[in-house]
């Protein structure tokens, strides 16, 4: 006897769900993985986990980009985000709940870029991509404006032209959270929407001895 998963799906806002549903359907292609690596930057830890889960995800698919380590970079980002249909971004996450259009994910300087992708940049984004991944801490969090709604950075992506975002509300692990991602897209190459994907690999890190037997 088998039982069927729950399977939710909502919006950050009606604004939100307004907006997804009047955007044109523009489709990118192919996988685009991106990594901070094993790089202490601006006091915050090194990731050396996110290093072997871009490279683990990017594996599964035939058309998979990496961008890891230095070459992580604000100019990085744009010149390859736009194009892609499936988006997974290994970084640190920061919620600024005092100035919540400041925000950002955390990625390596270069130039004028302080390597801060804040929510304000992200709105300029013009994505096509079916999903994005924030494989990074508390990048689901966000801070109430004077209206009806959370100022975030899974808002501010939707906004930019994603159909769908997955995103944490907790701080996480670097080595366990690398597995979790693997396991996650694996299971949507078996043919798993995103949810159930994400579901299916959630109740599999919950086995003892899981991870170590995978890696």
């Amino acid at each position: 006897q088998t039982c069927a998963l729950p399977i939710f799906g909502y919006a950050p806002s009606a604004a939100v769900y307004f907006n997804l549903q009047k955007a044109p359907l523009v489709k990118g292609s192919g996988m685009l993985a991106m990594a901070l690596g094993n790089s202490k930057l601006d006091g915050f830890t090194a990731l050396p986990g996110s290093d072997r889960e871009v490279k683990s995800i990017a594996r599964s698919y035939p058309d998979g980009k990496v961008i890891s380590g230095k070459d992580f970079t604000e100019a990085g980002l744009r010149r390859s985000i736009g194009s892609a249909e499936q988006i997974h971004l290994a970084t640190h996450g920061v919620l600024d709940a005092a100035f919540p259009l400041n925000s950002y994910l955390l990625m390596h300087p270069e130039g004028v870029d302080d390597g801060r992708l804040t929510v304000n940049e992200i709105l300029d984004l013009r994505l096509h991509a079916r999903l994005i991944t924030l494989s990074a801490c508390e990048t689901g969090l966000g801070a109430l404006n004077e209206g009806d709604e959370l100022i975030g950075l899974s808002r501010s992506f939707l906004y930019a032209g994603s159909s769908g975002i997955v995103v944490s509300l907790w701080k996480v692990d670097d080595a366990t959270t690398a597995w979790l991602m693997t396991r996650f897209y694996q299971h949507m190459n078996a043919g798993h929407n995103a949810s159930t994907a994400l579901s299916l690999a959630q109740r599999e890190l919950t086995i003892p001895g899981a991870i170590n037997e995978k890696e």
